[in-house]
């Protein structure tokens, strides 16, 4: 007697199993010889359909977006920017308010489309300011808004607001 039992029964059993396993896996991976019946069918004509029209909503009027000027989405209490006016001296002309130090402010950013552009101020400790073209702040009025910057002007000066470059503190390797 050996350690597979008498006479190897054990061997030819493992043997057969395996060969059975095998066949069986390569049935598997073998096509039907019923596939070789759809050879003769017709296949059916592929039919593209055109896509469905799309339907563009209207865009809105140009003053609906004045309520968003009116509640601006950057300020917390949600509500206006205050606006500087100008100041009537006794003689009855109007004396342009005194320029603020343009070193004090920062822009956030830009934002807008070809009809309407936008730009996020702040003050240094201040809230952010939404302004437009036309806006004044601090005794400067904001002209044309681009990727540039925000041109402002006042008392006869032009100045650039950019948004500032980050700087790398990193030590050279």
């Amino acid at each position: 007697m050996n350690a597979l039992g008498e006479d190897g029964a054990f061997g030819r059993v493992m043997i057969g199993a395996a060969v059975a396993g095998l066949v069986a896996g390569a049935l598997a991976f073998v096509p039907s010889p019923f596939g070789v019946l759809d050879l003769f069918q017709t296949v059916p004509p592929l039919e593209i359909k055109a896509p469905p029209l799309l339907k563009l909503q209207p865009v809105p009027v140009f003053e609906f977006y004045d309520l968003v000027t009116l509640r601006p989405l950057f300020n917390p209490d949600r509500r206006p920017d205050p606006v500087v006016a100008a100041v009537a001296t006794g003689s009855g002309a109007i004396a342009a308010p005194a320029l603020g130090d343009l070193s004090q402010y920062r822009l956030l950013g830009l934002t807008g489309d070809s009809q309407i552009q936008l730009a996020l101020v702040q003050k240094e400790g201040g809230t952010v300011m939404t302004l437009k073209p036309g806006d004044t702040f601090d005794g400067w009025t904001i002209g044309r808004i681009s990727a540039a910057g925000v041109a402002v002007s006042g008392a006869g000066r032009r100045e650039l607001l950019t948004i500032p470059k980050a700087r790398n503190s990193a030590a050279q390797p």
